[in-house]
């Protein structure tokens, strides 16, 4: 069944419904028009009621056809702007003639519409900013978490918790839609500059290395983890195990700038993610030293 827009209306203002008999005097007019908008890609069929006079062709190039049949009357369809007209003389046909139009959904499906989402950051730390960014294409109306918003811009966030973003771009009955979450972490922010995990344990005296401390840093679930998930340079795990006494004049400025954070006890932790860091006693026992590294990978 074809689908009734209701697009048309007289060239004098007066409403026409899609499909609506239009009878006009030839006495009082006898020449009339009937103008109305083309407003999306849509076939035509014009009616001399109840004889087919034209029909129109949306192509792929969104250009419309008319296709005229000679039905022994003066008239004449033409698309100007946008704006489709049909003028006719009714001089030629009897005193009242009945002319009914039709605009019909075309066949030509509609292109769809694209929305792409993207954030400069997916994991801040509270009270930080995140700046998301935005695309569309082919939309009529676009929403971001429901609110109206232009088809493409950027906009700085701070949430509080953890958000998800939900951009929908849509065009009629076609929808396009594009997300991203930001993890909001209540940990503080990294103490170096650097991507992914580094782990220093700083322990009293290298020298004098107690059972505890050997045991933690010699134990697989401990090496296994830390040589799995810390960031490697060189090959090499980024996790190091320092006292306070060691020179650390050749040593890389990241180590030397984690190992001059305030402590108040030994042995101490310094461990700092992407995102996030983490700074306190070092938990002696293997698994607990594990499952407070990964608190700051969640």
């Amino acid at each position: 069944m074809k689908l009734f827009i209701l697009l048309l209306s007289l060239i004098y203002g007066d409403t026409v419904d899609s499909g609506t008999i239009i009878t006009i005097n030839d006495v009082a007019e006898p020449t009339a028009s009937v103008t109305w908008d083309v407003l999306e890609p849509a076939d035509l069929e014009i009616y001399f009621y109840p004889i087919k006079l034209a029909d129109g062709t949306y192509l792929d190039d969104r250009s419309l056809v008319i296709n005229a049949k000679d039905r022994g009357m003066d008239y004449d369809i033409r698309l100007v702007r946008d704006a489709l007209t049909i003028d006719w003389d009714a001089r030629t046909v009897a005193r009242k003639k009945t002319v009914q139009l039709y605009h019909v959904r075309s066949a030509v499906p509609s292109v769809p519409p694209t929305a792409t989402l993207n954030v400069s950051k997916d994991k801040i730390v509270k009270g930080e900013a995140t700046i998301l960014d935005w695309r569309t294409t082919d939309a009529k109306t676009v929403r971001l978490n429901g609110e109206a918003i232009v088809p493409n811009g950027t906009k700085t966030v701070t949430p509080d918790i953890t958000t998800t973003y939900l951009l929908t771009a849509e065009s009629g009955n076609l929808r396009a839609t594009d997300q991203r979450i930001v993890t909001v972490s209540d940990l503080p922010p990294p103490i170096i500059n650097e991507p992914g995990l580094h782990v220093l344990i700083i322990e009293p005296d290298a020298t004098r290395r107690s059972y505890e401390m050997a045991r933690l840093i010699g134990h697989p679930t401990v090496t296994n983890y830390l040589n799995q998930n810390c960031v490697r340079l060189m090959d090499t795990a980024q996790w190091r195990v320092f006292d306070p006494k060691m020179d650390l004049t050749n040593t890389p400025s990241l180590w030397r700038t984690m190992m001059a954070r305030p402590r108040t006890t030994l042995p101490w932790l310094v461990a700092t993610n992407t995102y996030s860091s983490f700074e306190g006693p070092c938990p002696m026992d293997p698994n607990t030293f594990v499952a407070q590294i990964k608190e700051l990978l969640k």
